[in-house]
């Protein structure tokens, strides 16, 4: 990636040799835990990391949506297909964020198409069957979601509903203007006091 970094604006990130082993070593962490982060959604549950002060035990305090952000990545649409099928592989939940219709289009073709022997079970948000399928793709944030476990966003924009998930993957290609793009929202997160990782492509 030219230009400045993401890491160079923070210190708070990891990195791995190659996008298999990141979606590998990550996902597996990221879904074992996504049942944990439903329940503290839907409980208020206290993270182990926000202790209340002592005078507000008697209130919950929902846990904050963490944010992961992948770098570098030559090819978003493949890179989300493989999330998405790593996630089902687990039996997590996602909603594919896409800029548009024409890449949520693509987006659809990609899932259907990324391999000959994994069936990925997905569908467009507001179909019929979108309560009982764990990988919904949409490019609108007006829609009803069946679930709020994961989101996985492709655009350059933050996604105005992202506090409602559990998790998100903002996903950054190599291209510059994404690249920048990701860094003001990188920035906008970690202002908010966000849970931040970052994950680097193909970095040795």
């Amino acid at each position: 990636m030219r230009g400045q970094n993401i890491a160079d604006v923070s210190n708070d990130h990891l990195e791995a040799p190659a996008v298999g082993e990141m979606l590998d070593a990550n996902l597996a962490n990221t879904v074992r835990n996504s049942a944990w982060a439903r329940s503290a959604h839907r409980t208020g549950r206290v993270s182990p990391m926000q202790t209340p002060h002592p005078a507000s035990r008697r209130f919950t305090i929902p846990s904050m949506t963490r944010i992961d952000f992948h770098t570098n990545i030559p090819d978003k649409l493949i890179y989300a297909c493989r999330l998405a099928r790593k996630a089902w592989s687990t039996r997590a939940k996602v909603v594919l964020l896409a800029e548009d219709a024409a890449q949520a289009a693509a987006l659809n073709e990609a899932l259907w198409t990324l391999s000959e022997t994994d069936f990925i079970p997905h569908v467009p948000a507001g179909d019929p069957l979108a309560a009982e399928t764990p990988i919904i793709v949409t490019d609108r944030e007006d829609v009803d979601l069946p679930h709020h476990e994961m989101l996985v966003n492709l655009t350059r924009r933050t996604p105005s509903t992202f506090a409602e998930f559990a998790r998100v993957f903002e996903i950054i290609s190599t291209d510059e203007a994404d690249a920048a793009a990701g860094r003001q929202r990188y920035v906008a997160y970690k202002k908010q006091s966000y849970p931040l990782t970052h994950f680097v492509a193909n970095q040795s």
